[in-house]
Protein backbone atom coordinates (compact mmCIF):
# COMPACT_ATOMS: atom_id res chain seq x y z
CA UNK A 1 0.00 0.00 0.00
CA UNK A 2 2.96 2.70 0.78
CA UNK A 3 1.10 4.31 3.51
CA UNK A 4 3.96 4.02 5.88
CA UNK A 5 6.37 5.36 3.16
CA UNK A 6 3.85 8.13 2.71
CA UNK A 7 3.29 8.82 6.45
CA UNK A 8 7.24 9.03 6.65
CA UNK A 9 7.18 11.56 3.88
CA UNK A 10 5.03 13.91 6.22
CA UNK A 11 6.13 13.39 9.42
CA UNK A 12 9.86 14.48 7.83
CA UNK A 13 8.86 16.85 4.91
CA UNK A 14 6.78 19.28 7.27
CA UNK A 15 8.66 18.34 10.55
CA UNK A 16 5.83 16.98 12.45
CA UNK A 17 6.51 15.60 15.94
CA UNK A 18 4.93 12.25 16.31
CA UNK A 19 3.29 13.27 19.50
CA UNK A 20 1.45 15.91 17.59
CA UNK A 21 -2.17 15.96 18.09
CA UNK A 22 -6.04 17.55 17.19
CA UNK A 23 -7.51 19.32 19.60
CA UNK A 24 -9.74 16.07 20.86
CA UNK A 25 -6.14 14.40 21.21
CA UNK A 26 -6.10 12.53 18.39
CA UNK A 27 -2.57 11.45 17.40
CA UNK A 28 -1.21 9.59 14.05
CA UNK A 29 -1.50 6.40 16.24
CA UNK A 30 -5.04 6.86 16.82
CA UNK A 31 -5.79 7.30 13.59
CA UNK A 32 -3.34 4.37 12.55
CA UNK A 33 -4.98 2.34 15.03
CA UNK A 34 -8.60 3.39 14.22
CA UNK A 35 -8.64 2.36 10.36
CA UNK A 36 -6.69 -0.53 10.88
CA UNK A 37 -3.34 0.54 9.56
CA UNK A 38 -1.07 -2.23 11.20
CA UNK A 39 1.86 -1.52 9.37
CA UNK A 40 1.32 2.57 9.99
CA UNK A 41 1.32 1.89 13.67
CA UNK A 42 3.96 -0.34 13.69
CA UNK A 43 6.13 2.09 11.99
CA UNK A 44 4.54 5.31 14.67
CA UNK A 45 6.05 2.68 17.55
CA UNK A 46 9.26 1.37 16.69
CA UNK A 47 10.83 3.22 14.25
CA UNK A 48 9.26 6.95 15.69
CA UNK A 49 8.53 6.26 19.49
CA UNK A 50 5.30 7.36 19.41
CA UNK A 51 3.21 7.19 22.84
CA UNK A 52 0.51 3.79 22.77
CA UNK A 53 -0.57 4.98 26.34
CA UNK A 54 -1.41 8.56 24.71
CA UNK A 55 -4.72 9.48 25.21
CA UNK A 56 -7.65 11.30 23.77
CA UNK A 57 -10.76 12.47 25.03
CA UNK A 58 -12.67 9.43 24.04
CA UNK A 59 -9.41 6.83 25.24
CA UNK A 60 -6.34 5.53 23.74
CA UNK A 61 -4.71 3.79 20.57
CA UNK A 62 -5.31 0.61 22.25
CA UNK A 63 -9.30 1.47 22.94
CA UNK A 64 -9.68 1.95 19.34
CA UNK A 65 -10.47 -1.45 17.29
CA UNK A 66 -8.74 -1.99 14.38
CA UNK A 67 -11.22 -3.48 11.40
Amino acid sequence: KGHVEIVRFLLDKYNVPVSAATQDGTTALHAAAQYGELSVARFLVTERKADFNAKRQVGGPLDVPAY
